[in-house]
């Protein structure tokens, strides 16, 4: 039986090895052989048989097509890969499997691979809209950004409501500084499904109408970082002569509460009181021409004074260059594996005589890390000096009283730079739009500096020019 079983799995080894190398019709014959050789009620037979008819209508069935996509959003990206990789030997011309492939190569930091995948899943079909968006995608990367734009009109030109190309088109003009067709493309956003979770609100959607008199509602849309970096335009609509609400994430309430340029903040998911306008913050920019020409003022949020009172003596004994470090966003965001780095990076950092490493991380994934750093390296939580009960508010108050913060790019940086603190956000080769292309400032924020990646999922290069930068710091201090 061991023997008949080796055999049976010699075979399948044999089938598998010839698919992949494009023979396909001998791949397909030892499937036969199997399948006429093997019992009736053998597993091996049921396997052989599902590989023939797969070989057969050389076609993904929508229920394997939904069992990847079921492994990518449970967030098993190693697995869903695999997955796909067994597919793309069984059905080489299957569109889907390359496109689908192609996803998951660039997830894994791949992207010459992924833009071969997307190119040949478009030569196996022309006709589709997401093949085109997603090799828009990848060019974009590659800064081949006349490549990208092309890509995108060809998704749009045989689908012009395909909401996903004109979303990713929307990120490339914007980050090629293109505002004025950037944000009429980026209102697409907000007939994503669900995507973005605006609250409604019964008054009239604010159009760019005078605003002297009026009150409006500023709705809140994705992440953290976006209400703190958005939150800015209430000084806008506030010289226009509007009465300004903001709804915002709960947690970021207090520190709301503190923007003088707000009438009244209110947490998401609270009853929003009557006004004459709503908008969704995201799409104030757009709406008043924003060109980012005229530089902003910062700081625009504030910590409580109280708490930078308190954490100033709580640190009063821990001398230095005080930097905050985060390291890790939300690992549920699409794109974590772009921008989250290990903890680990910030070693050479921790080593420097004179420098203390403050954690201003939040989140299991990135705070379970901070035990096994401590074994060899000097780092402060200032979560046990709270026993775990700190906010933003706390995060800000700290902040005050931190010489640096160096961040991945998460809603930390958004909080560092609205707080005039200096900030150095550390980012993957694939950026966001909003950090634009091949600056090391941001219009956004004048105390923000940017390290980019050379290379894509190198962070030991990056964090060898932020390390040289504090040995820089901290001579500079020392003069």
């Amino acid at each position: 039986m061991a023997e008949l079983t080796l055999s049976v799995q010699e075979a399948f080894e044999r089938a598998e090895l010839e698919c992949e190398q494009g023979n396909l019709a001998l791949g397909q014959q030892i499937y036969v052989k199997l399948a006429r050789a093997l019992p009736q009620n053998h597993p091996e037979r049921t396997k052989a048989v599902e590989r023939l008819q797969a070989l057969q209508s050389k076609r993904l069935s929508s229920k394997q097509k939904q069992a990847l996509i079921d492994l990518y959003t449970a967030g098993e990206v190693e697995q869903a890969f695999n997955k796909v990789k067994e597919f793309s030997n069984i059905y080489p011309d299957d569109w889907f499997v390359h496109d689908f492939m192609g996803g998951m190569l660039w997830q894994m930091n791949q992207p010459d691979e992924a833009l071969k995948c997307y190119d040949k899943a478009i030569s196996f079909q022309p006709n589709s809209p997401d093949c085109y968006s997603n090799r828009g995608l990848i060019q974009t990367d590659f800064a081949l950004f006349s490549e990208a734009l092309e890509s995108f009109e060809q998704a749009l030109e045989l689908d012009n409501t395909h909401i996903t190309a004109q979303v990713n088109r929307a990120f490339l003009l914007l980050l090629t500084s293109q505002f004025k067709r950037g944000w009429q493309d980026y209102e697409w956003r907000l007939k994503k499904t669900g995507a973005q979770r605006v609250s409604k609100h019964n008054s009239a959607r604010w159009q760019g109408e005078d605003l002297k008199d009026k009150t409006i509602i500023l709705l809140s849309e994705q992440g953290l970082g976006d209400d703190i970096q958005f939150c800015r335009y209430a000084k806008h609509l506030r010289n226009m002569g509007a009465k300004v609400t903001l709804e915002c994430d709960p947690r970021l309430l207090s520190l709301m509460q503190l923007n003088p340029t707000l009438d009244t903040v209110v947490a998401k998911g609270k009853m929003l009181s009557k006004a004459d306008y709503h908008c969704p913050l995201l799409s104030v920019p757009g709406l008043i021409g924003e060109d980012l020409t005229t530089p902003f003022e910062t700081p625009y949020l504030f910590a409580d004074k109280q708490r930078v009172s308190i954490w100033a003596k709580k640190f009063k004994n821990f001398k230095g260059l005080r930097i905050g470090a985060t390291w890790q966003g939300s690992p549920t965001f699409k794109k974590d594996r772009l921008r989250s780095f290990p903890l680990e990076q910030f070693a050479p950092i921790a080593m420097i005589d004179g420098v203390l490493l403050i954690s201003l991380q939040k989140g299991d994934k990135g705070v379970s890390q901070i035990k096994n750093f401590r074994k060899n390296y000097p780092i402060i939580d200032p979560e046990d000096m709270l026993k775990g009960d700190s906010d933003l508010m706390d995060a800000a108050a700290i902040m005050m009283n931190l010489d640096l913060v160096i961040t991945s790019c998460t809603s930390i940086a958004h909080l560092g730079g609205a707080l005039g603190v200096p900030t150095w956000i550390v980012l993957g080769k694939s950026a966001d739009w909003r950090w634009f292309q091949g600056r090391d400032d941001s219009p956004w924020y004048p105390s923000v500096r940017l390290f980019r990646q050379t290379e894509y999922g190198d962070w030991n290069g990056v964090f060898q020019r932020v390390t040289a930068s504090v040995h820089k710091a901290m001579a500079k201090q020392n003069t």
